[in-house]
């Protein structure tokens, strides 16, 4: 009866370690990508102070979108539409700041805003160059063309004469 009992925790202690330990964590851009905003009204523009505390790569900062309301009172749908939309295209390098001034005109009745910032990993060139070189292959242009090579005994005139002299 122990020896069950036994089976079962064990069971169970197996499956609990295939469910939660052994999932991959991919990182999130997002966890790596701090951000404050200020808003000034005067000059109608928006400042981003953008920090990337990744050790290597590269972060592009691709949109903004603005909903003229508070965060918690935000629909997930709502998203859909957003208030208003800018193209941002700026990259924040690894463990460093940048400033990000946005040309923005919002209503006086916007008082209260909230943001989403749209953002991806970039790779150096150092980066890529070693992604590439591990998937290089050499590869003959006639074999992805399927052109056949002759034999190396049809093209030499060597033995082309010895044909003709037997």
């Amino acid at each position: 009866m122990s020896l069950k009992f036994f089976n079962k925790k064990f069971f169970l202690l197996i499956i609990f370690n295939l469910t939660f330990i052994s999932k991959g964590y991919a990182e999130s851009v997002y966890d790596f990508l701090k951000k404050e905003y200020e808003y000034n009204r005067i000059g109608n523009f928006l400042n981003i102070y953008a920090h990337n505390s990744h050790s290597s790569n590269n972060i592009r900062v691709e949109k903004l979108e603005v909903m003229f309301q508070n965060c918690n009172s935000v629909p997930d749908g709502s998203w859909n539409n957003p208030d208003r939309v800018f193209s941002i295209l700026e990259n924040v390098a690894p463990q460093s700041d940048n400033h990000i001034i946005v040309d923005a005109r919002f209503p006086e009745s916007a008082t209260t805003r909230c943001y989403r910032l749209t953002a991806r990993f970039t790779y150096s060139l150092d980066e890529l160059r070693r992604q590439e070189n591990k998937s290089k292959k050499k590869v003959d242009p006639d074999e992805l063309l399927g052109v056949e090579k002759p034999n190396e005994e049809k093209n030499s005139s060597k033995s082309l004469l010895e044909k003709l002299l037997k």
